[in-house]
This record gives C-alpha cells, structure tokens and sequence, in this order.
C-alpha cells in the first residue's frame, strides 16, 4: 500500500501511461493526476476513473474493447479534439457502458454523439457545464441507451434549450431525473414540469406493473381452482366406478 506523500507524487509528476498490455486490469484511477497527457488502455478494462486529470489530451481505446461498464471523465479539459478520443466509438468500447461522466468536456459534439448512439446499456449520463442540444437530441434518440437511461445530469450547460430536454424525457421511458439546474436557457415552465411529468410516468408505470401483478395472481388461482374441480371430478368418477 503506498504512502499518501508518494500516491501524491506520483500523481504530480505522471505524464504518460501506457497500460495496453495489462491483460488482467480490471479497474483504473487515475483521478488527480494534473500532469497526466496520455493514456492507453487495455482491452480488460471495466472501470476508469480520470476526473480532474485536466492536462490529459488523449486517450487511446484499443479496438475490440468491450468490457467497459463505467467511463468517469469529469474535469478533463483539455479533451478537446477528436483525436483525444482515439476509439471511442470506432471500438466497441462505449457499447456497454453504464455509467458516463463527461462533465467540462467541450468541443466535441460530433465524437460525443457518435458514442452515444453505439450505447447500449447506459443508466447515468453526466454533462455538467457541457451539454448542448444536440448531445442531449442524440441521447433521446440512441434506442436501447435511451430505454435504460434513469439519471441525467447537465447541470450549468449554458447553450441546451427545452426542445432537447423534453425530446429526451419522452424518449427516455425509464428517466427518473434530470438536472437542469443553471440551465440559463431552460424556460421556468420546462424546469418546473419535467420533474412533475417524470414523477406522474413513473407513478403510472408502477400502477400498471401492480394491476398486472394482480391480473397474474388472478389467473394463478383461477387456474388452480379449475385444477382442483378437474381432480374432485376425476376423484368422484373412479369412486362412482369402483361402486
């Protein structure tokens, strides 16, 4: 276990990393590491955890990557041009991902778009400072990702509009919450209603999914009555048989 004096050294004077032929690693922090300018990662890898590494410009995802559940870029800054983003959705790297933190990302609208619609599987989705309407329409329209999806946070994003937000919150049929807050382009009619109308979904689905419940639980015992008149009638007729 090393020393918090040497993990902080460490993380002052780390420039590059090369961990592509780590077959095995499953989990990656790099969280802190201010001088950190590229990154490669192996094939293996579940988790990365890079927040508040703002020198970091490049990350190298390797092709036929497809274990990543929780990519965590919050605060990387100077990920601001494609290239920074080698692979990401050319790979298979962002398809089943979970968890997606891009917060202070910026300027990179077209590769952002592309990855959201190759996901699958992602629940929360993190743009804080960031987002724009086109981000924000491609995430309602990436199909199964948008179908999963429960938490959105784009918090203080200046440019998104209610247009975006509430094509999202249709689409996203599963959404439990969106942070809009310091969205100086959200309406007070939108910031107000979405949360109502996510709450009156959520409740209604939950109705729906008890009646059903029940509607089962009804067939199961009606099924069982009719099989034990069917057992009495068979019981009685070999009696009436024997006699």
């Amino acid at each position: 276990m090393m020393k918090p004096k040497k993990q902080n050294t460490l993380r002052s004077i780390l420039g590059e990393l090369d961990l592509s032929g780590l077959r095995h690693l499953r989990e990656l922090s790099v969280r802190g590491c201010s001088k950190l300018i590229q990154l490669k990662l192996p094939q293996s890898l579940i988790s990365l955890d890079a927040g508040g590494c703002t020198e970091l410009c490049r990350i190298n995802f390797p092709n036929g990557a497809d274990c990543l559940k929780s990519l965590d870029l919050n605060g990387c800054r100077a990920l601001d041009q494609p290239s920074g983003l080698l692979g990401l959705y050319t790979s298979k790297s962002i398809k089943g991902v979970v968890h997606l933190d891009i917060s202070s990302v910026k300027g990179l609208d077209d590769v952002i778009c592309s990855a959201l619609r190759s996901t699958a599987s992602l629940e929360t989705f993190s743009c804080r400072y960031a987002a724009t309407d086109n981000v924000i329409k491609a995430l309602a329209r990436s199909g199964l990702a948008a179908s999963n999806l429960r938490l959105v946070d784009i918090a203080f994003s200046k440019v998104v509009t209610d247009e975006s937000v509430e094509l999202l919150a249709r689409s996203a049929t599963k959404l439990e919450r969106i942070n809009m807050r310091g969205c100086k382009k959200i309406t007070t009619g939108c910031y107000n209603h979405i949360p109502i109308y996510l709450e009156r979904r959520r409740r209604h689905r939950e109705d729906d999914s008890s009646l059903m419940e029940e509607d089962e639980t009804l067939r199961s015992c009606s099924r069982k009555k009719g099989e034990s008149r069917q057992k009495e009638k068979m019981r009685i007729g070999r009696y009436k048989y024997c006699g």
